[in-house]
């Protein structure tokens, strides 16, 4: 039995091996305060207890391998923190947070103990516990980059502004990361309610660094002094609900302590997001091996071939899939896809409309569904599948608008055409051919001074000169004729 003991006026559970096995006791792992009032307490080395009962084999076969090592080497800092990271990566962190711990107090000429300890701190809101860990990290390596944008982040999070001024500045002083400093510097100068240094700031970084996050601090400096018309197209252009992330390349340390199925998928799928097709290739080739019928992988291995250039092979992962699973829409939705991008638009179409009838609530599905209606020359299916997409809450509303006045435009139908351009413009500020559409559409209908008007806000939200020339002509020669 697990024995109770008690270490500097605390009361921590000793875990002992029971028989030479891993003991698989349900315990609540300790998170260590290193900072209290006076002295730091010591920390107590006996490791965490975790409960594997439910747990892949795989998983259990690493951390009991880890766990023997760490017990066998028990004054071995890196024998401590690779368990830490075996624990963290694989859902114990509470656990991993303990081991870490004692990793530091192992070697305290190691960075990435407390600098772990301190962004998981961070994940659970702990922020004054996380900045502690931080700082025994910066006094190890003072020039990391991500430590001091976490360092910005987290005071602000305290509500030390001059703090986080400091480390921001510092993050840029270092370089490699000019956008996320200059973002949080910002953000301070916003929180003191200096918005013209703040705008100062983002003008600069955001010629060099066009995010969406970005433009939605420049549109709140913009809001903050009164220009509401620059801060509408900055709000526009940032719609895309898109955070600002940083390199942090320390982390890459954990990767090989990611066994288990799912994490090994999730790590494939991201390395695909990031371009790097032959490394989730490789891993998706060897996840399949364990589970050659998981549906998740046979879609995500059908995508991979694709963007390794070997289609025939990407359509044979997902036709599998649908003979195990002949209603599955996510296989028919990425199946459409692929036949699309490998120009057989009838069987994309035909895959597309197995999907919506699967499931016929989803939004991007029937905006697909309306695009490839569109290339097929379907016009009105695909004007309907439009409407559809727009009363199922598709994401991207202007682009639905936009596609669909285009169609009204050539079949005629001026004024209909007009109210979705209208309403385009209306959701984005910034959309420059929204706006040249709706000159055009104003001049068919004979509204020029309107027209004239859509052509301004073209030219003021960066319209490309040739767009705004054609458009421009469009619209005098109209002008002219009605003479």
């Amino acid at each position: 039995m697990p024995a109770f003991v008690k270490v500097g006026g605390a009361v921590l559970l000793h875990v002992s091996r029971i028989g030479g096995a891993l003991p698989l006791v349900s315990a609540a792992a300790l998170i260590l305060v290193l900072a209290a009032c006076g002295r730091e307490p010591a920390v107590p080395m006996a490791l965490p207890a975790v409960a594997l009962d439910r747990a892949e084999p795989v998983v259990r076969e690493l951390l009991s391998e880890l766990y023997e090592q760490a017990q066998s080497a028990s004054e071995s800092s890196a024998a401590r923190g690779r368990l830490a990271m075996a624990l963290e990566i694989n859902g114990f962190p509470p656990a991993a947070l303990t081991v870490y711990a004692q990793a530091a107090a192992l070697d305290d000429d190691r960075f990435v103990w407390p600098y772990f300890a301190a962004v998981e701190l961070a994940r659970r809101a702990d922020y004054g516990a996380a900045l502690r860990q931080l700082d025994a990290a910066i006094d190890i390596d003072d020039r990391y980059v991500p430590a001091h944008l976490y360092r910005g982040n987290w005071l602000l999070e305290v509500g030390d502004v001059e703090g986080a001024l400091d480390a921001f500045e510092e993050a840029a002083r270092l370089g490699g990361e000019p956008a996320s400093a200059a973002s949080g510097i910002a953000r301070v100068y916003l929180r003191q309610d200096d918005a013209e240094a703040a705008l100062q700031v983002l003008i600069g970084v955001v010629r060099q660094h066009d995010y969406p996050y970005l433009q939605r601090q420049l549109g709140r400096a913009y809001q903050a002094l009164g220009r509401a018309n620059e801060a509408r197209i900055a709000f526009a252009r940032g719609r895309k609900d898109l955070g600002l992330r940083w390199l942090d390349p320390r982390q890459s340390l954990k990767r090989e302590f990611i066994v288990s199925f799912g994490a090994r998928l999730s790590e494939a799928e991201r390395s695909l997001k990031a371009g790097d097709v032959d490394r989730a290739l490789a891993e998706l080739q060897a996840l399949r091996e364990l589970r050659p019928n998981d549906l998740t992988l046979l879609r995500v291995l059908g995508t991979a071939y694709l963007r390794a250039g070997q289609p025939q092979r990407g359509k044979a992962a997902m036709k599998r899939g649908l003979r195990l699973d002949p209603d599955n829409y996510f296989l028919h939705f990425y199946l459409a896809g692929l036949y699309r991008e490998t120009g057989d638009s009838g069987k994309a179409l035909s895959h597309m409309r197995r999907a919506v009838e699967i499931v016929p609530e989803r939004g991007r599905g029937h905006y697909l569904l309306a695009t490839l209606e569109m290339d097929r020359g379907n016009y009105d299916a695909a004007l309907a599948s439009f409407d559809a997409a727009l009363g199922h809450g598709v994401k991207d509303v202007t682009s639905a608008l936009y596609l669909a006045g285009m169609i009204e435009v050539r079949q005629g139908r001026y004024a209909q055409a007009r109210t979705r351009f209208a309403r385009a413009v209306h959701l984005d500020p910034a959309f420059a051919d929204g706006y040249t559409s709706l000159a055009r559409t104003l001049a068919e209908l004979g509204d020029f001074k309107r027209a004239r008007h859509a052509l301004k806000w073209a030219k003021a939200v960066g319209a490309t000169p040739d767009a705004l020339r054609g458009a421009g002509q469009h619209v005098a020669e109209r002008d002219a004729s009605d003479a």
